[in-house]
């Protein structure tokens, strides 16, 4: 998250900049908003996060779907076809190991959404 804040800090800095005149007092009034700055920007990487953990959800959701629907044809796909049930087998890792990397990614997004 820090990362995140950092990254969008250095966004919003450079926005700023874009707009000064090149008067750069510094006051007690510009500590305020950049603390609301950093405030905003906190609340925008959690709404982030959680707009992208809904999505790993549904993506979950589909792969699922997706593990079930080949172990059907698993369980239905001829005993004897080594070749045919191992393509299957190696379909259902590929499903395995894409749903356990968006297992991890929605678990960390989830905490950040959360903090």
């Amino acid at each position: 998250m820090d990362e995140y804040l950092q990254l969008v800090g250095v966004e919003q800095a450079d926005e700023g900049s874009q707009g000064d005149t090149g008067n750069q007092a510094a006051t007690g009034a510009d500590a305020a908003p950049k603390g609301q700055q950093e405030a905003k920007a906190e609340r925008n990487a959690k709404r982030e996060a959680g707009k992208r953990a809904s999505a790993i959800e549904r993506k979950l959701a589909k792969l699922t779907q997706a593990r079930e629907d080949i172990e059907g044809r698993m369980a239905q796909h001829d005993p004897a076809d080594f070749e045919g049930l191992n393509a299957l087998n190696e379909e259902l890792q590929s499903v395995a190991q894409e749903s356990d990397r968006l297992e991890e990614e929605w678990l960390e997004l989830s905490e950040l959404a959360e903090s």
